[in-house]
């Protein structure tokens, strides 16, 4: 972090020494993160690709502290000659606007159980309505055809 940082970087970050320290520190990443985002930060100053394509392939979200999601996204700075000359990263504090999408996709979730739902009673009560059907027919046959009784294996018809 250089020097030019604001006073909400320390409230985002949740610590008061912040100036020189490298970002994947502050956001508390696993030395596996910290190295693909040093690996992406590297590629964004090497220049090969477009700028665009290279800050799209780096991570955004990260979780500080349990409950806590910062979005860091990277922009770069060229100098007078067209040269990458430094990243400028905004930092954001998005676990509201994750719990809001977290609760959103719950309520997606909990809509489409009701809508399948009433389906399943629609389901039910024409299954209901079949069975019903079927017995009364099972009754009707079986008054008017020929039948087994278990102790005797005869059949009689009834009339």
């Amino acid at each position: 972090m250089q020097p030019e940082t604001t006073r909400s970087c320390i409230s985002l970050f949740g610590e008061s020494a912040i100036e020189g320290r490298k970002l994947g520190a502050l956001l508390h990443l696993t030395p596996r993160a910290n190295e693909q985002l040093q690996l992406a930060c590297d590629q964004v100053f090497e220049d090969l690709l477009p700028v665009e394509v290279s800050l799209g392939q780096m991570p955004q979200k990260f979780e500080v502290s349990p409950g806590k999601i910062l979005r860091a996204e990277g922009s770069a700075i060229r100098g007078p000659d067209g040269g990458m000359r430094a990243m400028l990263f905004t930092i954001s504090d998005i676990t509201a606007l994750e719990a809001a999408t977290k609760e959103s996709n719950n309520n997606r979730m909990l809509i489409g159980i009701l809508r399948q739902k009433e389906a399943f009673q629609a389901f039910l009560g024409e299954t209901q309505y079949q069975l019903a059907t079927a017995k009364d027919a099972i009754a009707d046959q079986a008054s008017s055809d020929v039948w087994c009784t278990p102790s005797r294996a005869t059949a009689r018809r009834t009339v």
